[in-house]
């Protein structure tokens, strides 16, 4: 750790001298080319990667000490410092150290894929490189889903589109997901270090290429491949958790709910199930005590739980989430103090969001950054404290980097106050921390500890029963595939606009209708002019989300259909159960205009006629 503090902090020259940063000099020294060469990311096969043959001790130590140093550098650093790096040569970096690693990983998928060659020497002479590589290629992308400097959407995959096909999904989907995540972690650790730990094993693991590849670096693998892989696990999940009772749809576990109570109805009906996994059916009771219309074939479910989440994470409704100055949620620090249930109601919510992802039902729950890295199972970043308060992060930047004798003129100690419902308190960040002033010798550690106490500590209760209920319905391995731009993918799927050509070509009719019938175009002509947010409130209408299925409509199922309705003064209805929209044959596009936008506006449910 000392020797990686001295080359990751080497000094900046002074003066006229225009020496390069040691790192840069350990870099260079691992390539074949000259400086100033470009590198090109066209060629995966050994002799096209431009490291030496006898990089290996030099590499290792590079990507230790540069890996060190990203976990301490901001991306305002990263961006604007060009210390160690210009970003130019950061991407060379990651180019180069994707397409070696990709090569050591040696994927081969099982139908027939050519083997990608492998870069034997520095393998077998330096083992440990291979995690260490791992490490950095880790911190860099996480910097880069913060801000990102990628020059396109394809800048991390690997493989020349071998990633993309079925055969290497189908060897990934037998690979990996049956092998056991190593879950110890230290309180410090790398973000990816549970992962680049398997590389150290990488030798003597039965495990395919593909397999490996998804456990140490899935960021090389497309999102698109990755999706689907994860949905294939589901898949398998689903079909375990329900055995056979897609022959007597009647055993499926059913509840019934009060519209008007339904977070509590659904937290002592959903408790009293074991196994949350399985198919469930719900039946909405309106507020004279009745049940409301419609059978639910899963647009019901979907409903539900959309209102459910929605109200257990609102700050506005039972305190157990709290939102960042943006709008993004993460749990409540005061928690404890006003619900002495607050474990189990957390642990519920975990296995609630759990549920949504594993029955791809789409909700709109903004999570806090730093939130997502706990549910990934990664370790935080103190620049991480961003996402929460870029108040103190701003003035956490200045104390990182002010001169030495501004530092103690700020009188800093090692405590904190937090402010619990109206009542300052002052907590110490270490033992005797109110007698422990911060120096400029300390500060990058009262910084960590600031960081650590507002991110980890404060919410440690609160995180821990979440996670443990969210692993009952989600292994951590499945959803450690993914970023945390997309794991919030996952949860709420794409804003904006729908893709109606997506959703035209996956549209089927009925009743009479066709895709030439004249109310069918003007329907879509319709959809075409409303604004995202009445988009999202149509599709809600008719499948009970408001988002698109996150692969495409493709994947909706049933899939969406418009079936001709008697009359044409009636408004449109849905039976959400099928994704199916009830569409009299209207007179003129002006009408169909206005029925649509009264039946979206209008919240009357399933019984709207």
């Amino acid at each position: 750790m000392a020797f990686n503090n001295v080359i990751a902090f080497w000094p900046r020259p002074r003066g006229p001298t225009k020496s390069p940063h040691v790192l840069s000099s350990l870099w260079q020294l691992c390539l074949r080319a000259k400086e100033g060469s470009p590198i090109i990311d066209t060629d995966l096969s050994t002799h096209a990667l431009p490291l030496r043959d006898e990089a290996g001790p030099v590499l290792r130590v590079f990507a230790s000490s540069y890996s060190y140093l990203l976990f301490i550098q901001d991306e305002e650093e990263l961006f604007h410092g060009n210390w160690p790096f210009s970003m130019d040569k950061v991407r060379e970096i990651v180019l180069v150290l994707k397409h070696y690693l990709f090569a050591a990983l040696d994927v081969r998928p099982t139908n027939g894929l050519a083997k990608t060659n492998t870069v034997g020497k520095l393998v077998q002479e330096e083992p440990q490189l291979l995690t260490e590589i791992s490490h950095l290629l880790s911190r860099l992308y996480v910097h880069d889903s913060r801000r990102p400097f990628r020059t396109g959407d394809n800048f991390w995959v690997a493989g020349q589109g071998l990633l993309t096909s079925e055969a290497f999904i189908s060897s990934a989907v037998e690979a990996w997901p049956d092998s056991k995540a190593k879950t110890s972690r230290s309180e410090f650790g790398y973000m990816g270090s549970e992962r680049a730990a398997s590389l150290q094993n990488l030798r003597k693991s039965p495990m395919s290429g593909a397999g490996e590849l998804l456990r140490v670096t899935p960021y090389l693998v497309p999102f698109s491949s990755r999706a689907k892989i994860f949905q294939r696990w589901i898949a398998k999940g689903r079909d375990v958790a329900n055995g056979g009772e897609q022959f007597f749809p009647g055993s499926r576990r059913s509840v019934s709910v009060r519209r008007k109570h339904i977070f509590q109805d659904a937290f002592e009906e959903l408790n009293k199930i074991s196994n949350l996994k399985a198919t469930i059916r719900v039946k909405f009771i309106d507020e004279h005590g009745l049940e409301e219309a419609g059978i639910d074939g899963g647009g019901v479910f979907k409903e539900f739980m959309y209102e459910v989440l929605r109200w257990g994470f609102s700050p506005f409704s039972y305190g157990l989430f709290k939102a960042t100055p943006d709008g993004h949620l993460f749990p409540n620090p005061d928690a404890p103090i006003a619900n002495e249930n607050f474990k189990v109601e957390f642990a519920f919510l975990g296995r609630l969001l759990g549920k949504a992802i594993f029955d791809g039902v789409l909700v709109d729950i903004p999570l806090a950054r730093f939130f997502i890295s706990k549910i990934l199972g990664q370790f935080y970043y103190p620049s991480d404290l961003k996402s929460l308060d870029p108040e103190l992060h701003k003035n956490m930047q200045f104390l990182k980097n002010c001169p030495p004798a501004v530092v103690e003129d700020l009188g800093l100690n090692f405590t904190v106050a937090i402010n619990a419902y109206g009542s300052v308190k002052e907590v110490e960040l270490v033992r005797n921390g109110k007698n422990i002033s911060v120096t400029a010798e300390n500060r990058i550690e009262y910084m960590h500890r600031v960081a650590d106490f507002r991110m980890n500590k404060q919410i440690k209760e609160q995180t821990k029963a979440f996670l443990g209920g969210f692993s009952e319905i989600i292994a951590p391995q499945y959803i450690r595939l993914f970023s945390h731009e997309e794991l919030q993918l996952l949860i709420s799927g794409k804003t904006g606009k729908i893709d109606l050509d997506d959703l035209r070509r996956h549209t089927t009719y009925s009743g009479g209708y066709d895709e030439n019938t004249t109310v069918i175009k003007w329907f879509w002509q319709a959809m075409a002019e409303l604004d995202a947010e009445d988009q999202s409130k149509m599709l809600q209408f008719v499948t009970s989300s408001p988002r698109a299925p996150l692969l495409g409509f493709s994947y909706l199922d049933p899939g969406f259909c418009i079936h001709r309705a008697e009359g044409d003064v009636r408004l449109p209805t849905a039976s959400t159960c099928m994704n199916l929209l009830k569409l009299p044959k209207y007179k003129s596009l002006e009408v169909v205009r206005q029925k649509l936008r009264y039946a979206l506006h209008s919240n009357a449910g399933f019984d709207l006629s």
